[in-house]
C-alpha cells in the first residue's frame, strides 16, 4: 500500500505487461486477469462491473488507512451531485472521497458507467473555474476532476465535469 496507494492501476497493469523481462508476454486479457487476482489476493473488493484494461487505466488504488490520502493541490477525481447555491456557486454534494488521478480529462463513457455505481459520499466540494458553465448538468450525478484545495471548505479547481447518471441518489 505504501508503494501503490494513490497510483493508478494503469501503472500496475504496465508492470504486469512487461513481466517477466525477456520472457513471453501475456495478452491483454491475461494481464487483466493477473491484475484482478492481485487485487483480490490483497483484499480489495470486487467491482460491480468486470475489470477491463480501460477501467484499470482510470482507477487508482485508494489508501485503506486514510481516505484523505489525496495530496493538497493534487489532481483528483470524485463523484457527486452537481448543485448550485443561492449565490450561484457551483457545488458537488454527496461527494465521494477524492482519488488521485493522472488524467485531467473526463473519463471514457465505459469508466463513467462504472463510476455510476460509486456509493454516495458525505463530502461537499466548492467548484472553482467550472468552464464552460455546467448548467446542463445541474441536479445530475457527475464525475469531477480537478486540483484539490483543502481548507475550511474543500474546493476543486475543475479540469473536467462529465455525467455519470442523470439523477442524484
Amino acid at each position: 500500500m505504501v508503494d501503490w496507494s494513490g497510483i493508478g492501476l494503469d501503472r500496475l497493469l504496465t508492470r504486469i505487461s512487461s513481466m517477466p523481462p525477456g520472457g513471453p508476454l501475456l495478452d491483454e486479457s491475461d494481464q487483466v486477469a493477473v491484475l484482478a487476482y492481485i487485487l483480490d489476493f490483497n483484499g480489495f473488493p470486487k467491482g460491480e462491473v468486470p475489470l477491463t484494461a480501460e477501467i484499470a487505466r482510470a482507477v487508482s488504488i485508494a489508501n485503506h488507512g486514510s481516505p484523505d490520502s489525496a495530496p493538497d493541490s493534487g489532481l483528483i477525481q470524485t463523484v457527486g451531485c452537481l448543485t448550485r447555491t443561492p449565490e450561484r456557486q457551483w457545488m458537488l454534494a454527496g461527494g465521494a472521497a477524492p482519488v488521485r488521478t493522472k488524467d485531467p480529462n473526463a473519463s471514457s463513457e465505459t469508466v463513467r458507467e462504472s463510476l455510476a455505481h460509486t456509493s454516495p459520499g458525505t463530502r461537499t466540494y466548492r467548484l472553482l473555474n467550472a468552464y464552460p458553465a455546467p448548467d446542463r448538468f445541474e441536479g445530475q450525478r457527475v464525475e469531477v476532476k480537478g486540483l484539490l484545495i483543502r481548507g475550511a471548505a474543500d474546493s476543486l479547481n475543475v479540469t473536467a465535469i462529465a455525467v455519470v447518471a442523470r439523477e442524484c441518489r
